[in-house]
């Protein structure tokens, strides 16, 4: 008997429309004992057929939708060609000689939980599906296949790993072919950086803001630029190309910093950037001994993820509220903001409130000149907004308006 789940009445429509994820809650019921990781048949309550999906009994995702189709069933040729589209997405989106590049953004591209970045010669995945971690052996070769890497390294998410029931360190280290070299250097557009894929944050690099590293650098000719939760630099090193006649970047590992530094003088920017090892709140409590006396033309505020649960959000908005804050009376008159949000809890909403809340305070004019998004080669399904997770605001001050202190 062909395992199957059968979904409560009234649940099926998010599914049919893509979303891959069927919780707990929307399954009346599990035929035929499927284990974590099978691949079972997905039924609607008149027993309908919707799809293909991987069990997983350890995890709130219940199961994982890849497919759709009656006669399209996981397996290698199925992966493959699955790959083999999104290649040819990124193809037409991004220029040939590219070498950072999203290859696969799971959801995005229709298989739950499958990540591959490319980094030059080399590959990361990143797998967060019991179904996917099972199946390694295909999902490595099928990525061999299409992309014919040098060599092929995977990144556990450790939160990820707990949730799906996964052991720990399952798809990490060398999966195929040559280690990367450890200080690999990507190009990202007119900049170069050094990049851990073993060890780094995320899978090396952040990717997802190429296109706004360049959109803000095309603001900042003979400009000042704050680059908070700066990681590598990679915000103030854009700048730093792009004309600006100084960069701050904060970041409070020690790690981070080291990276930041080498990233400037690989860039030839090192004589204007200036790294600061220092909690971004630390720094803006007294700016002028940490951040210089002079405000910033542009200030950049991309912390990281502070929502990762839906019941997280009230807290998260409130740390946005106290960071804009401190980061309003450091910016020019006039000047600008671009602030981040890396959590799909965080919509665009709540972050432009936050900007217009410090404004006022300050009794500032604010305009919201443009909403920031990932890059294109992080697609976004419509059917699951949980793929839309980078959201960002850009926002112009003007000068203080007059009337003197601050609003509450």
């Amino acid at each position: 008997m062909q395992p199957s789940i059968k979904l409560k009445r009234g649940r099926v429509r998010p599914i049919w429309a893509g979303n891959p994820w069927v919780f707990s809650g929307a399954i009346g019921e599990v035929r035929g004992e499927p284990g974590a990781g099978d691949e079972v048949e997905v039924l609607d309550a008149r027993d309908q057929f919707v799809g293909w999906a991987f069990f997983n009994p350890d995890s709130a995702i219940r199961a994982r939708m890849h497919s759709w189709v009656q006669e399209e069933r996981f397996g290698p040729e199925f992966l493959e060609r699955r790959l083999a589209e999104a290649k040819a997405v990124r193809e037409r989106l991004l220029p040939a000689d590219a070498r950072l590049r999203r290859w696969f953004n799971g959801e995005g591209d229709l298989c739950s939980g499958l990540t591959v970045d490319g980094y030059g010669d080399w590959l990361v995945l990143r797998v967060q599906s019991r179904g996917l971690a099972d199946r390694l052996e295909w999902v490595v070769d099928g990525c061999r296949r299409v992309f014919a890497p040098r060599g092929i390294v995977g990144r556990p998410d450790t939160d990820a790993l707990a949730r799906e029931g996964i052991a720990a360190g399952v798809g990490g280290g060398l999966l195929w072919g040559e280690m990367p070299p450890p200080e690999l250097i990507v190009d990202d557009g007119p900049a170069r950086f050094q990049v851990d894929l073993l060890r780094g944050q995320k899978t090396g690099f952040y990717a997802d803001q190429r296109d706004n590293r360049r959109l803000l650098a095309g603001l900042v000719s003979g400009s000042r630029v704050l680059d908070l939760y700066a990681y590598s630099g990679a915000f103030a090193i854009h700048a730093l190309k792009a004309g600006a006649v100084a960069a701050v970047a904060v970041d409070s590992a020690a790690a981070a910093c080291t990276l930041a530094e080498k990233n400037g003088a690989l860039n030839g920017v090192a004589d204007r950037l200036r790294v600061v090892q220092q909690d971004a709140f630390d720094a803006l409590a007294s700016p002028e001994a940490n951040l210089g006396s002079e405000p910033f033309d542009l200030v950049v505020v991309d912390p990281p993820k502070l929502a990762r649960r839906r019941g997280e959000r009230a807290r998260a908005v409130s740390v946005y509220d106290a960071l804009l804050r401190r980061v309003v009376p450091v910016v020019a008159s006039p000047g600008w903001v671009a602030i981040f949000s890396c959590s799909a809890h965080i919509p665009f909403e709540d972050l432009e409130r936050q900007v217009a809340l410090a404004a006022r305070r300050a009794g500032r004019p604010v305009q919201i000149v443009r909403r920031l998004d990932q890059a294109g080669d992080h697609p976004v399904h419509p059917a699951c907004p949980q793929t839309r997770y980078l959201s960002g605001l850009l926002a112009h001050l003007g000068a203080p308006e007059r009337g003197g202190p601050e609003r509450r």
